[in-house]
């Protein structure tokens, strides 16, 4: 069968003629139909949408047509974590993507709302995603890897005076600086793509000599470093 070539919204593919159909009919009645679509090429997904005066898209609707436009997995949710309104009365919800319950840390997608109707949506969203998110390494060897890359010679929760200022402050008596891992899912330093994910342990650690505060990422199936971020002002 011959491939019917279409462009929507600066989206183009190559599609059997009765599937393009089908695609353009399904696409015209999508509340993104009049929208500026800017797409990112690795993922097949906008990165970008510019809505005009006329389309009225609404937070509430947006994802749940996102999803269906463009195929996304039931295993991927969008958490809002942010909302702030600005002087100009335009209101900016910041989401991150989970993938079967797990964040998906260092990237977001910005919804922006004016008059009730959204005018930008722009961010990353990571597709084709088909990763073990059970751990194969335990907590504790994962943190002794983290230490290692690190390399301090001292650590803020080894002091007891330091211990007790955190408790102090914080009005718990449980608080502690000794790093607890949490599982997350990262690209570390590459490109926002299924193939480049890793399910991680995140650890914060504070080095007291040489000081020093870092996220560490460690592979939680190879134990291999994924990412170390200094947090500290250089």
């Amino acid at each position: 069968m011959r491939a019917g070539r279409y462009k929507i919204n600066n989206y183009v593919r190559l599609l059997p003629p009765t599937v393009l159909l089908l695609a353009i009919l399904m696409f015209a009645q999508s509340p993104f139909s009049n929208a500026f679509i800017q797409i990112d090429n690795d993922n097949n997904v906008p990165s970008a949408m510019r809505f005009g005066t006329n389309s009225h898209v609404t937070v509430s609707e947006f994802w749940v047509a996102f999803k269906s436009t463009y195929g996304i997995s039931k295993d991927v949710e969008m958490s809002l974590t942010k909302t702030n309104t600005d002087e100009f009365a335009q209101t900016h919800y910041h989401y991150v993507q989970m993938f079967k319950g797990i964040e998906i840390v260092d990237y977001q997608f910005l919804l922006h709302e004016r008059n009730g109707s959204l005018y930008l949506a722009h961010g990353h969203l990571i597709t084709g995603l088909n990763i073990d998110v059970e751990p194969q390494l335990s907590e504790e060897t994962a943190l002794e890897k983290a230490l290692v890359a690190v390399g301090a010679e001292h650590y803020m929760w080894e002091n007891e005076d330091n211990e007790n200022w955190i408790k102090r402050i914080r009005n718990d008596s449980t608080a502690t600086s000794y790093p607890a891992g949490d599982i997350k899912l990262t690209t570390g330093k590459k490109p926002p793509t299924a193939e480049n994910i890793h399910l991680v342990y995140r650890f914060k650690i504070s080095a007291e000599q040489p000081f020093g505060e870092y996220y560490v990422d460690v592979d939680a199936h190879s134990g291999k470093i994924v990412n170390k971020i200094s947090l500290s002002q250089e």
